[in-house]
């Protein structure tokens, strides 16, 4: 393993730490204006998020309702 993939990155903004540039880029959108990024919406409900893996996960809970909901219909 080289020095630079153990070399740890700081967010300017908090006190967040990360050895990889991945997460930091991540970790960043809690510091950005909801107004000047994409947010995604849930169609269903009043959820919005600013990451595309949330909102994913969340659009579960619907579906899984909805499947619970048709096992009901049998």
């Amino acid at each position: 393993m080289s020095s630079h993939q153990s070399e740890v990155m700081r967010c300017e903004l908090c006190q967040y730490k990360t050895k990889r540039k991945s997460q930091l880029v991540s970790h960043m959108l809690v510091h950005r204006d909801p107004s000047k990024i994409k947010m995604y919406d849930c169609g269903t409900c009043p959820f919005k998020t600013k990451r595309k893996s949330s909102w994913k996960k969340h659009m579960l809970i619907h579906r899984e309702s909805v499947k619970r909901h048709n096992d009901y219909d049998i």
